[in-house]
């Protein structure tokens, strides 16, 4: 999924370095993500549409056991999109889900972290100016995990490939990876839903 604000590609990469993985009892399931994952069964995309203007929405299949609906919107004149996955599996599992993408805040792969403790909001500002802001807002659940890692280092994409993520946020300016790990036991009779917030801000 590529994000555009302002005609600019906010997800570094021409082939959008960001997507979502799987981790069910020791089988991996996984959208491209521009090439950076690679370990576990290629997510297919079974079905997309619009509903209405604003909302699009996206079932992958990994399994015929097994199915992700993605579900991004748009609320109008709103500074973030709403991100929502419901996860459905034919046996019980324990899961640990990840989302993950390389920012590029306002066209720079450069930017500095932040993460606020108390809602848990992840990101990057601007170098230097720290005027512009964007990152991940969890909704529900909260987070089990959460990185801001340089991409290339043991806390950037390579934890994503092995499927676990240690909280950390880096110190200074750099190429960074953010990421969100969920944890639960996935059930045959429910649902597993994940929301979040991809925001935007001019200010803290």
């Amino acid at each position: 999924m590529q994000v555009y604000r302002e005609g600019v590609a906010q997800i570094a990469g021409a082939a959008p370095a960001g997507g979502i993985k799987l981790y069910l009892d020791g089988q991996e399931y996984r959208t491209p993500a521009g090439g950076k994952l690679s370990s576990g069964t290629l997510l297919t995309v079974s079905r997309q549409y619009w509903q209405g203007e604003n909302v699009h929405v996206t079932t992958f299949a990994g399994t015929a056991d097994l199915a992700i609906t993605q579900t991004i919107g748009y609320p109008a004149g709103a500074n973030y999109l709403t991100l929502r996955w419901d996860i459905t599996s034919a046996t019980h599992a324990d899961g640990r889900f990840f989302y993950a993408f390389d920012s590029a805040l306002e066209g720079n792969d450069l930017g500095d972290p932040y993460r606020d403790p108390q809602s848990g909001r992840i990101g990057v500002w601007n170098p230097g100016l720290h005027n512009r802001f964007m990152g991940l807002q969890p909704a529900s659940p909260s987070p089990s995990a959460h990185t801001l890692g340089a991409i290339s280092g043991p806390n950037g994409w390579a934890a994503v490939e092995a499927s676990v993520l240690k909280s950390f946020v880096g110190v200074g300016t750099d190429n960074y990876l953010i990421a969100l790990e969920w944890d639960s036991r996935v059930r045959s009779d429910t649902r597993w839903t994940i929301e979040v917030k991809l925001t935007f801000a001019l200010s803290g």
